[in-house]
């Protein structure tokens, strides 16, 4: 918006709100509405003020039969004639569109403009659209081209270049903030990831929740589709990103399995490693001793990781594949690794200081323990439940089953929430105690000596309601839902 139009837009809502007779209705995309908000204060305290009211659309979240009228509207306003038309209500055709993942507006307004259709026979109109919903990538290339930043298209290639469905929004920055410093000339007073962020959320990007837990994807995965090609193409920006790569998430996806491997082995035996930036510190810590063991690596600077994964040991996957904590023990039992760490040593200091005052939460001692017991009688490892790890969804589906009940005044199934989240906890709690007995038995009697254990073990769940809860916005229940609308309301509004 340029700063003359600004004005005349505030002077315009400011006109019509003198005017009992008169209102004024706008229409924007989110992105330059949000570059609005961002770059004019005087319109930021127009809203602040209530002069007038914002709604906003979620196209992500709209009913069948509300795409259903999206569709039948942009064809009756644009006009097309009649003979295209029959393409689509044919055969109910309009079913498949609407009912199609893809299903986006943008695509919908691209397919109904007139310069696009006059070129395409009627009776091939509904394969047309539905191609386009197939393959929308031309539907982002004027988006993406012509009507971004270039910060913003940074945004979104490093999106691409961590994950195919979400990420961390604190590693994305990171990794976005990283790509942005090697750039010449950056005004640095300028929050670019945020104003990126505020332009695209609601077209090219959405926020969700994982987990209570803030997180970035795209808002249909055609744009993944798109910008792959768009990469595959321009070999200098992906270049760019390879080079400032600062995440192994973004080499995995971006290299070669055999350049991976390479990068990776550079990187862990110079200890560039150590600045690359992970999902979490759990996880940047586990893999990092996995592929010291892996590879050979005897470095100094690798002693505080490796004792810091002695005292809270984790399992990881790598390729799809678990690398338990008993496989990774075992790794580092070997002679070479074992020597060059002093990781005996370090057990017997980490055993007295952290035994003797207590400074292991009970779940970390009995890890603990039973690591040095394998380092030192090399026996079977056994290791202990940590409730962190527990993933409740792999429960949600039973659990909802068995109290989903029948309301017969209503005629539909119900979810009984309440007690549904309290089966939920009570059946967390009850196997993660039957497990940790389990393993905790296993310790020989000389590493138990002096523990109470049943006095000690304590497990609480807590969170069930949340659990459930979301239960109602997988795509399990959005279907069952969807399922109840009757498609002979749809059908009235193309046969009109």
């Amino acid at each position: 918006m340029k700063e003359t139009q600004e004005n005349e837009l505030l002077t315009l809502i400011k006109y019509i709100n003198l005017s009992p007779n008169k209102k004024l209705i706008l229409n924007s995309r989110v992105a330059i509405f949000n570059t609005a908000k961002s770059n004019s204060i005087d319109l930021v305290q127009s809203f602040e003020k209530k002069e007038f009211h914002v709604f906003i659309i979620d196209m992500n979240n709209l009913l069948l039969i509300e795409k259903a009228k999206f569709f039948y509207n942009h064809m009756f306003f644009n006009e097309i004639p009649y003979e295209y038309f029959l393409s689509i209500k044919n055969n109910r055709n309009y079913i498949k569109i609407i009912e199609h993942p893809n299903y986006n507006p943008r695509i919908i307004d691209f397919a109904c403009s007139n310069k696009r259709y006059t070129g395409i026979k009627p009776e091939e109109y509904f394969e047309y659209i539905f191609s386009l919903l197939d393959n929308p990538t031309i539907v982002w290339d004027d988006e993406y081209k012509k009507k971004s930043l270039p910060q913003d298209r940074i945004l979104l290639n490093t999106l691409y270049s961590l994950t195919e469905t979400h990420i961390d929004i604190k590693l994305l920055k990171n990794c976005f903030n990283y790509r942005m410093s090697t750039l010449s000339n950056l005004d640095t007073t300028i929050n670019y990831f945020d104003e990126a962020l505020k332009r695209l959320n609601g077209s090219f990007l959405k926020i969700i929740d994982v987990n209570n837990t803030k997180n970035i994807s795209v808002s249909n995965p055609s744009v993944n589709d798109y910008i792959n090609q768009e990469l595959e193409h321009n070999t200098l920006e992906k270049t760019e990103i390879i080079n400032s790569c600062c995440s192994i998430r973004q080499l995995e996806r971006l290299l070669s399995k055999e350049k991976y491997n390479e990068k990776l082995i550079e990187i862990i035996t110079n200890s560039e490693i150590l600045n690359y930036y992970f999902d979490n510190n759990t996880f940047k810590v586990t893999f990092i001793v996995y592929q010291i063991c892996v590879n050979q690596i005897l470095n100094i600077a690798y002693v505080p990781i490796i004792r810091e994964y002695l005292i809270s040991p984790t399992m990881i996957q790598i390729d799809k594949k678990i690398i338990s904590v008993a496989d990774i023990i075992t790794l580092l039992c070997n002679d070479k690794i074992m020597e060059f760490y002093e990781i005996k040593e370090t057990l017997g200091d980490l055993i007295e200081i952290n035994i003797v005052s207590g400074r292991l939460d009970f779940p970390d001692l009995v890890s603990f323990i039973t690591n040095l017991y394998l380092l030192i009688e090399e026996n079977e490892y056994y290791g202990a439940v940590n409730a962190s790890d527990l993933n409740f969804e792999d429960y949600i589906d039973d659990i909802i089953k068995n109290y989903t009940q029948y309301n017969e005044d209503e005629d539909y199934d119900y979810i009984d929430t309440i007690n549904a989240a309290d089966g939920l906890e009570n059946l967390l709690e009850n196997e993660m105690k039957d497990e940790l007995y389990y393993y905790l038995d296993k310790l020989p009697d000389v590493v138990r000596k002096g523990i109470d254990i049943e006095k000690d073990i304590y497990i609480c769940v807590s969170g069930g309601s949340i659990v459930i809860e979301s239960y109602y916005e997988t795509e399990s229940y959005q279907q069952k839902k969807e399922d109840i609308i009757d498609h002979s309301a749809i059908d009235a509004i193309f046969n009109r």
